[in-house]
């Protein structure tokens, strides 16, 4: 076998392990970062299809260039920073997708302006036929009386102080256990089944309180809800820009098989037959595969192994990627949010039983990006949450939802130039991660804040970054990784920087 030396080695590039080597890198440290498909990213990679470039998971970014992701670009140098504002030309976002954002209710043809509601004087209108907001409202399902207790529970939230957040994580209090203090209602209770799950890919009765109202906090606190240029694939891409700054390497197509340990310490990582030894190993892998398959369980105690074992992902998902020869949804929307049916009765049992769904988060990657399709053409994204486990029969859950679909835009049908369909068996493969998992260490009350397990792990110079692993580490989604990031880089520059 052939032996190469780093300082560091990152295994994977998506979000945490981009971001991680990319702090590593400008401090320093010889960095590799080893991906084992053929593109950058993960779940925020994109690919090339007649001539449109198509995200591989349905992504909406709570913050964009003034959050997480710009902050670690200021800090390695790829961004500047003028009046608290961040800009960098390695990554753009379009901003404000807020008041770019629609409600559309089951088979009508209308749509909401969430920019209208938020901002009465949006620049964004209505269609006319949407009427008033209490028209709207009240198309919704939703009665005054509703609408007054979510208004309430919002401003409830935007209210809360650190210290009753904290109270909420002693607690251990779920997101359905905290709405019932409020209300009953069970229209609110799914409407913001369909809000969490969109931000944490998991359901009420799972979802921690806390973090649901820290993910609220900042989302709408920083007013700066975003899509990036060219794709979710821009925002690693911009780090991995980072990396090959200060002289790191990055190699795709290239699979660790394995972490080797010598007397309870990391020394390298083996790759097609190649040994490569380094200083200390970052792992975007995910904390199961990391510690069960990529070292083995023999180098940890019991107790660890059980906590590893027992650690609950969130949902995957299923999402429709439609290429259209023209414009379907009008150009001024970024992200329609489609409730299901049920969620205007949600006592009412679904006639697919366990297939419910609460509707679709549903991107428009062309209305914000042009250049991501060809001209006049249009590409949508639509995604539902899906089990992690307990299917055998995928096509039931595609069919069902793709005949949701057209129940709401029939016209898309004859449209269609193709339709790329993914499920949690390819977000696995991708992945590497057992089902498929949107995030790999949900954010339940047992799982999060101070309760969340260690990027450093009990082997020396071995971590584990991203949405798998951080104590304290918070945010929706792709926020949660660049935290991961950040934090597990503090680490270990303080640990191994002289």
């Amino acid at each position: 076998m052939k032996k190469n030396s780093y300082d560091a080695i990152i295994i994977g590039s998506g979000i945490g392990g981009s971001a991680c080597a990319a702090l590593l890198s400008h401090a320093g440290f010889k960095t590799l970062v080893l991906e084992k498909n053929e593109r950058i990213g993960g779940f925020t990679s994109c690919y090339q299809k007649q001539g449109f470039t198509i995200d591989i998971s349905i992504h909406v970014f709570s913050n964009g260039i003034n959050g997480r992701f710009g902050k670690i670009l200021h800090r390695i140098g790829l961004a500047t920073k003028e009046k608290g504002k961040i800009q960098s030309q390695y990554l753009k976002f379009v901003p404000n997708l807020d008041r770019r954002t629609a409600i559309r209710m089951p088979n009508q043809k209308n749509y909401f302006s969430m920019g209208s509601m938020l901002t009465p004087q949006s620049k964004i209108t209505p269609k006319p036929d949407s009427g008033n907001i209490q028209k709207t409202v009240s198309n919704l399902g939703m009665n005054k009386e509703d609408m007054n207790n979510l208004m309430n529970i919002f401003m409830t939230i935007l209210g809360l102080t650190k210290r009753k957040i904290r109270k909420l994580e002693e607690n251990q209090l779920t997101l359905k256990n905290y709405i019932e203090s409020f209300t009953k209602s069970p229209f609110i209770h799914s409407f913001l089944a369909f809000t969490v799950g969109g931000m944490f890919a998991i359901s009420p009765r799972r979802a921690s309180a806390a973090e649901f109202v820290r993910g609220i906090q900042e989302w709408f606190g920083s007013n700066d809800m975003s899509y990036p240029l060219g794709g979710s694939i821009a925002v690693p891409q911009a780090f991995l820009e980072g990396v090959k700054k200060y002289g790191g390497d990055i190699r795709t197509k290239a699979r660790v098989s394995e972490i080797v340990i010598e007397n309870n310490r990391a020394k390298g990582v083996i790759v097609n037959d190649e040994f490569i030894e380094s200083s200390f190993i970052i792992s975007n892998a995910g904390i199961k595969k990391t510690v069960l398959s990529l070292t083995g369980e023999k180098f940890y105690e019991n107790n660890y192994i059980n906590k590893v074992k027992s650690l609950v992902p969130s949902n995957s998902s299923i999402t429709f990627k439609f290429a259209l020869n023209k414009q379907i949804i009008p150009k001024e929307f970024g992200m329609v949010n489609i409730f299901h049916k049920n969620l205007l009765n949600p006592s009412k049992k679904s006639e697919e039983g366990d297939t419910r769904s609460t509707g679709f988060m549903t991107m428009i990657p062309s209305n914000l990006d042009p250049n991501l399709a060809p001209p006049g053409k249009q590409l949508i994204i639509f995604g539902t949450l899906a089990p992690t486990k307990g299917v055998e029969d995928w096509k039931k859950w595609t069919d069902m939802h793709y005949e949701e679909i057209l129940r709401n835009y029939p016209e898309i049908e004859d449209q269609i130039i193709f339709v790329d369909v993914s499920t949690p068996l390819d977000l696995a493969q991708l992945s590497g991660k057992k089902y498929g998992p949107i995030e790999s260490t949900a954010l339940i009350p047992s799982q999060s804040g101070p309760n969340r397990i260690s990027s450093e792990l009990p082997i020396d110079g071995l971590y584990v970054v991203g949405d798998s692993a951080g104590t304290n580490t918070h945010g929706i989604g792709t926020q949660l990784a660049a935290d991961s990031a950040i934090k597990c880089a503090d680490l270990i520059i303080s640990k191994y920087k002289q």
